[in-house]
C-alpha cells in the first residue's frame, strides 16, 4: 500500500444532474469510485490529518460514548468483537497496531469478554474496553461508530466529530430506522429499513457517499454552533461524506464517517457545472433537508458554481 501521509484529500463526486433521490447507494468496497487502489481499505489518511484530529479533541465530550448493555443483555462479547475488527481494519488500511498500552492486556480483555466468569470484573474492562474505543476513534481522520444488530438494532458506540447539521446525542441507542427517519425518502416501512440493517450486519464492506453544499470549511456542523445563513453567504464549499460499513458477523456494523470540504476551485468545470444542475433541480424536499432552499435564491453563489 502507498504511503498516504503526504497525499491530497481526494475528491469523491458521486454528484448527478438530475433530480435528487435519496437511496442507499451501497457500493462493494473495493470499487474505484475517485481513490484508485486506495478505495480497497475502509481508512483513509492524507496530509489533512493533523485538522480532523484537532477538530476532535475540540468536540465535547457527550459525543463519545460506549454503552455496555440493552435491557437485560450485556454487549462484552458484542464489543469485543467490534474493537477486534476495528483494530483489523485499521491495520490492514494505515498499519497502525494495537495501543501499545493496551496491548499486554487485550488477552485478558478477550478472556473476559467472552466468558465474564466473574462479574466483579465488569467495571474494570468496561472501562478499559472504552477507552481502548477512543483511542482508535482518535488517531484516524474517520468518525466511528458501531450498529448492534442484536437483540436488537441500537446505536451503541459512538465517536462522532464530523456531523452534517445533526445532533449525535439524538442517536444514541437510536434504531438504523430511528436514525434514518428524518432522511426524505427513506423507506416508510420499518422491516425494509430493518432487513438493510440485517443486510449491512452479513455482508460488505459496503461504501457510500452523501453530498452536500455549505457556506464554510468547517469539520463539524454541529447544530448548537452557528451556521452562516445563505443570505449572508459570500462563498460556497462542497461537501462530501464517504461511508463504510463493516459486518460484524450478523450481530451489528462499524459505521464509518469520512467528511471531505473541498473549496470549488478543487472541482472541475465540468463538476461544478453538473452541480450548478443538481442543485437547480433538486427536490424541495430534499434541497429544505440539506438547507440549499436558501441557496437555490441566490443566483450569484450559483455563479459561483457554474456561471450559465
Amino acid at each position: 500500500m502507498r504511503a498516504q501521509d503526504s497525499l491530497t484529500p481526494i475528491i469523491y463526486f458521486p454528484v448527478k444532474p438530475v433530480p435528487l433521490q435519496m437511496e442507499a447507494g451501497f457500493y462493494p468496497l473495493g470499487k474505484d469510485l475517485g481513490g484508485g487502489e486506495l478505495d480497497q481499505y475502509c481508512f483513509l489518511k492524507d496530509q489533512d490529518f493533523d485538522h480532523y484530529i484537532n477538530n476532535k479533541r475540540r468536540v465535547e465530550k457527550d459525543r463519545h460514548w460506549v454503552n455496555w448493555r440493552l435491557e437485560n443483555h450485556h454487549l462484552g462479547a458484542f464489543h469485543h468483537l467490534a474493537l477486534e475488527t476495528l483494530l483489523r481494519v485499521q491495520t490492514e488500511g494505515l498499519g497502525l497496531p494495537t495501543p501499545s498500552q493496551f496491548e499486554e492486556d487485550f488477552s485478558s480483555f478477550t478472556e473476559w469478554s467472552l466468558h465474564r466468569k466473574d462479574e466483579r470484573d465488569n467495571e474494570h474492562y468496561e472501562a478499559w474496553g472504552t477507552q481502548l474505543y477512543y483511542e482508535l476513534t482518535m488517531r484516524v481522520q474517520e468518525d466511528i461508530t458501531v450498529l448492534a444488530n442484536e437483540p436488537y438494532s441500537a446505536l451503541v458506540m459512538g465517536h462522532i466529530c464530523t456531523p452534517s447539521f445533526w445532533d449525535p446525542r439524538h442517536v444514541k441507542n437510536a434504531s438504523f430506522w430511528d436514525i434514518h427517519q428524518p432522511v426524505p425518502g427513506f423507506p416508510r416501512d420499518e422491516r425494509v429499513a430493518l432487513r438493510l440493517a440485517d443486510h449491512i450486519a452479513r455482508r460488505g464492506p459496503f461504501v457510500r457517499f452523501v453530498w452536500t453544499l455549505c457556506a464554510d470549511d468547517k469539520l463539524d456542523h454541529h447544530p448548537h454552533h452557528p451556521r452562516i445563513s445563505w443570505k449572508e453567504a459570500d462563498t460556497v464549499w462542497y461537501r462530501v461524506e464517504r461511508q463504510i460499513t463493516v459486518p460484524l458477523e450478523g450481530k451489528g456494523a462499524l459505521f464509518l464517517i469520512r467528511s471531505y470540504v473541498h473549496p470549488l476551485q478543487r472541482l472541475s468545470l465540468a463538476q461544478r457545472h453538473i452541480l450548478r444542475e443538481a442543485i437547480e433541480v433538486m427536490p424541495h424536499d430534499i434541497s429544505t433537508y440539506k438547507g440549499l432552499t436558501g441557496l437555490k435564491a441566490r443566483r450569484d453563489l450559483l455563479n459561483q458554481i457554474s456561471p450559465h
